[in-house]
């Protein structure tokens, strides 16, 4: 029975995956400013976690869509800049 519940859990994370993927490509159609962790934390060169991270803690601001947190680009290029302002 483990195992079964094991590969049920498995599908539904590659089913949740499939659905994030799909979310951001149609984001990127309408070419929405919207990004996602995976994004943010390649523009800011950090791991997904550490932005998933910073916006549990408020330090990035973030939008929820349905289970999605989602980040604005205009916040992404702020932090930039706040870090660049203190050197």
């Amino acid at each position: 029975m483990q195992s079964n519940m094991g590969r049920f859990d498995e599908i539904v994370r590659l089913f949740a995956d499939a659905i994030a993927e799909r979310v951001v490509e149609r984001m990127a159609a309408q070419r929405t400013p919207l990004m996602t962790a995976k994004e943010a934390a390649e523009i800011l060169r950090c791991s997904p976690r550490t932005i998933q991270q910073r916006a549990n803690r408020g330090d990035l601001p973030s939008v929820r869509q349905g289970r999605f947190v989602m980040f604005l680009r205009a916040d992404i290029d702020r932090a930039i800049e706040m870090a660049a302002r203190k050197g």
